[in-house]
């Protein structure tokens, strides 16, 4: 078990807030890490307490250790560890940060694939797009 994991265990399993918020204080775990936690572990949590947890990230440690060790209820049950968010896609330049279809476009439209070579160096290409420069059909 690693000290990060025993640094976060007593905010979900001790009934003592107070013995909490001075464990806490005095391990100083990373809040964004313990917000995770949180958000991974209590779902079920209602929405008044997701409420005060909404701007912990900006408050000072003493303060925002007060207010995770106040809001999350104890319960006895299995922590688990937040999930790795997976990345989204680099996204060639001619196309939208959020199209869909780009991938698509770019396999069976060679002028844009083209045009995607042009606009883009060579590590942001696509992996499925060669860098030499392709003709038309009829050329």
């Amino acid at each position: 078990m690693s000290n990060t994991f025993k640094d976060i265990t007593p905010l979900f399993m001790w009934q003592d807030r107070g013995a909490v918020y001075e464990h806490l204080c005095n391990s100083k775990p990373s809040i964004p890490l313990l917000v995770s936690f949180v958000c991974e572990n209590r779902r079920d949590m209602p929405a008044k307490r997701w409420r005060k947890l909404n701007g912990v990230l900006d408050l000072p440690d003493e303060l925002a250790y007060a207010v995770l060790s106040a809001v999350v209820e104890p319960r006895r049950q299995r922590i688990n560890w937040p999930k790795k968010k997976s990345q989204a896609p680099n996204v060639p330049l001619p196309f939208a940060h959020d199209d869909n279809y780009w991938q698509h476009i770019l396999k069976h439209d060679w002028r844009v694939r083209n045009e995607v070579r042009l606009l883009n160096e060579g590590s942001l290409l696509p992996k499925f797009i060669k860098k030499k420069m392709e003709k038309g059909p009829w050329e």
